[in-house]
């Protein structure tokens, strides 16, 4: 009766055992695909990130020839500030199909737009320093095309629907004309513009704008010379990009391109 005792508390004991260890290695096998999945997760993450940025950049730099070539871009920077544009879009994999498409649609249409526009006046502005502010909250997107000479021409882009939006909209800005600025500040830019290979200038794509984590960057401010395109420089992350974004706007405070840019209250 005792051996039998003692055989039945040793094949408990093994099963308890053999039991524990599958258990313990499920639970490993539970953990690493957890630990692969984040790291799956966050490598895609990573590379949508990029993607997006990446084709972002050539809308941009696309925008930046057309409003050389003097077409109303007025439609692609209101489209910018809408979703699926939304605060922290580049990080968000939920929504990143719909970032894709119309970014996509906003190229392909922007091309189009350029190859039927006027190449004599790109060539024209070639050697000025296109200044890109999609403009705040209360302010219209505008640009200022900086000659060597200190000679500006501005453009106040018009109130205008998304791409692809049926919504009608009231009208404003759509004005443009002559300014000059300081020797100074014209030296001062394209001292910046000649020195730094403007493409590579090191940027945050999103920066912390509240303590509870949200990321909120509406506003993108660029500049295009010798066809480069900068990045967002209000999230330039070097002293040269500080340096240029600071140089962006003494010259729109100059230019008083905001206040002519300023939106009227609403009725």
């Amino acid at each position: 009766m005792a051996a039998t005792m003692d055989y039945m508390m040793e094949k408990s004991g093994r099963q308890s055992l053999l039991t524990n260890n599958r258990a313990r290695m499920s639970l490993c096998i539970q953990i690493s695909v957890l630990i692969h999945s984040w790291i799956f997760l966050s490598v895609s993450s990573n590379a949508q990130a990029q993607a997006i940025r990446h084709e972002k950049s050539t809308l941009l730099q696309a925008l930046a020839y057309a409003r050389r070539a003097g077409v109303d871009v007025s439609a692609y920077q209101q489209t910018l500030k809408e979703p699926p544009f939304e605060p922290g879009f580049e990080s968000r994999m939920e929504i990143a199909r719909a970032v894709h498409s119309k970014l996509g649609q906003m190229i392909d249409q922007v091309n189009r737009e350029i190859s039927r526009a006027d190449a004599d006046k790109v060539a024209a502005s070639r050697d000025g320093v296109l200044i890109v502010d999609t403009g705040g909250a209360n302010t219209l997107s505008h640009a200022l095309l900086i000659h060597p000479d200190g000679r500006v021409n501005y453009t106040v882009d018009n109130v205008s629907s998304s791409i692809g939006s049926d919504q009608r909209v009231g009208k404003h800005g759509g004005m443009s004309g002559m300014t000059k600025i300081s020797r100074k500040h014209v030296e001062h830019l394209f001292k910046f513009v000649n020195a730094l290979n403007i493409p590579s200038l090191p940027a945050n794509a999103l920066l912390p704008d509240r303590e509870d984590g949200n990321y909120l960057v509406p506003q993108i401010v660029y500049v295009d010379f010798a066809d480069q395109t900068s990045p967002n420089l209000l999230c330039a992350s070097s002293q040269e990009g500080h340096q240029l974004v600071d140089c962006c706007k003494e010259i729109e405070a100059e230019t008083k391109i905001n206040e002519l840019a300023h939106l009227p209250p609403k009725q």
